[in-house]
Order: C-alpha cells, then sequence, then structure tokens
C-alpha cells in the first residue's frame, strides 16, 4: 500500500463507528428449515438475507411474496 492510500485507508477509518473491528450480526432465513440463523451457518442455496434485525428475518418469505406479487402484476401491466 502505497503511503497516500494509507493515508486514505486512515482517514475513511476515523468515520467509522467504534466497533469498526467486530463485525455486525446478521440475520438469515433458512427456507428448508424455516428458522432464522444468526452469522450464515447454512450453505447460501438454502438462505434469504442478510436482515439486519431478527424480526426482518423472520419475515423475509412475506417480503419475498410481496415483491413477486408486484413484479407478476407489472409483468401483467407490460
Amino acid at each position: 500500500m502505497t503511503r497516500k492510500n494509507l493515508s486514505y485507508a486512515r482517514h475513511v477509518s476515523s468515520f467509522l463507528p467504534a466497533e469498526r473491528g467486530r463485525a455486525m450480526t446478521e440475520y438469515w432465513y433458512n427456507i428448508k428449515t424455516h428458522e432464522v440463523e444468526e452469522d450464515r451457518l447454512s450453505d447460501w442455496s438454502q438462505l434469504i438475507g442478510p436482515y439486519k434485525t431478527r424480526e426482518e428475518a423472520e419475515h423475509a418469505l412475506e417480503k419475498v411474496r410481496a415483491r413477486n406479487e408486484a413484479w407478476d402484476k407489472q409483468d401483467d401491466d407490460d
């Protein structure tokens, strides 16, 4: 890393939250088990997400259904 890049990286990191060393918890909805997972435990092919909160992940299928219905309606209108 050049001095210029290193300086820029230090500048940018000064704007990050204090917990920048810790990863934020992400929540995933598992379409096979129908359970919410914290920090992705299963294979990607089984998951919807990530979501910021457990509650958002719990409603993942509702969000998918709503989006699919909206896209289907848009296709019908075209």
